[in-house]
C-alpha cells in the first residue's frame, strides 16, 4: 500500500492506465492523490457520513 503517492511521471501513469490519452496523462501528472482512512477497522458510522456531508 502506498499513501500519498505521487503520479507525476508519465511512465508510471502509462503503466497503471494503459491506453489513456495525452490530455488525461497531463491531468494525472498535475493531480493530487489523497487517502482518507478511518483508523478503526470496520467502522462505518463516521467517515462515510462525514464524506457524504462534505459533498
Amino acid at each position: 500500500m502506498a499513501a500519498g503517492d505521487y503520479l507525476g511521471h508519465r511512465r508510471v501513469i502509462n503503466s497503471e492506465w494503459r491506453g489513456i490519452g495525452r490530455h488525461a496523462t497531463n491531468q494525472l501528472r498535475h493531480s493530487t492523490h489523497i487517502d482518507l482512512i478511518d483508523p478503526v477497522w470496520g467502522r462505518d458510522d463516521r467517515l462515510w457520513p462525514a464524506l457524504t456531508n462534505a459533498i
